[in-house]
């Protein structure tokens, strides 16, 4: 079959089967099927297709019903202008995450502090962590930058995207539960913790189909989403007389959980501060927590 028709029947069947973007996902499935970029797709339509190529794509077909998303099938997703590896083990980089590095790097910038303390808590694909560094080498940021999860499998990939990103040489990753293996006091100027928790609850994993497939220990967090934040909450108790050049928390949420993780941070923290941001969709999405020194 030549390219237009693939592409058309491609389209065809996962628009029937009723996937929001048939037509992009039938370009984004042959491109990776075919090893080439979406614009040969309309410079060479009357090109080909070969019989092991098309059952290639028949396959990648069958398991894209079954719920497998995208990017587990091609292996990849970009984010934040990067392009991160992503299997079965890390969560998926989402577009509403590049918030939590945008806060990061106003934060970091606003303060004019060429020495800082980075922190990634629950790396998983090391997308947050890995832009950020990017951007801060760029402008001359110096400090030292650590990736950590409590998945071996998870750190694995974010190592590799790393190196693909080239900034694997100045990231530590370390295996963690959260803040375990962390310790402030050694640490001169100040930090800076991104923590993109698990935050969901068992029913809202159960009633989204299209993340079943995601690892579940990235995704429900007890049964009102906050244990993993209460447990980083506790954590950052314990430590916090170590800090010594102020400390500021960045922590996604859901967007139904504003007042509950207000509620939670002013029961372990009455004296912290705290902002929440929204997102592009006007949903509440960033806590902003500081702790001055």
């Amino acid at each position: 079959m030549k390219i237009k028709e693939v592409l058309k029947k491609t389209t065809d069947f996962l628009n029937k089967k009723g996937f929001d973007c048939p037509a992009f996902e039938a370009e984004i499935l042959l491109s990776f099927v075919l090893n080439k970029d979406r614009e040969f797709f309309y410079s060479h339509p009357e090109a080909k297709i070969s019989f092991w190529k098309n059952l290639t794509l028949n396959h990648i077909l069958a398991r894209r019903l079954q719920g497998w998303p995208v990017a587990y099938l091609i292996g990849h997703q970009g984010f934040y202008g990067l392009d991160f590896l992503v299997n079965k083990n890390v969560l998926i980089p989402r577009p509403e995450t590049e918030l939590m590095v945008d806060e990061a790097l106003k934060s970091i910038f606003n303060l004019q502090s060429s020495i800082i303390n980075l922190i990634d808590i629950g790396t998983g694909s090391g997308c947050v962590v890995i832009s950020l560094v990017k951007k801060l080498k760029e402008s001359y940021v110096k400090g030292d930058f650590y990736a950590l999860d409590i998945s071996k499998k998870a750190l694995v990939i974010s190592q590799k995207n790393a190196k693909i990103n080239k900034v694997d040489d100045c990231i530590k990753f370390l295996h963690s539960d959260l803040l375990n293996v962390i310790d402030f006091e050694k640490m001169n100027g100040p930090i800076f913790i991104t923590a993109n928790l698990p935050y969901l609850t068992p029913k809202q994993v159960a009633d989204s189909p299209t993340i079943k497939k995601e690892p579940r220990m990235a995704l429900i967090s007890g049964i009102d989403g906050l244990d993993h934040y209460r447990h980083l909450f506790q954590q950052i108790k314990e430590k916090i007389s170590k800090v010594k050049n102020g400390l500021t928390v960045f922590c996604e949420i859901d967007e139904t959980q504003s007042i509950a993780i207000s509620n939670l941070f002013k029961e372990f923290f009455p004296l912290g501060g705290l902002e929440i941001k929204k997102d592009l969709s006007n949903f509440n999405r960033l806590v902003i927590l500081s702790f001055l020194k």
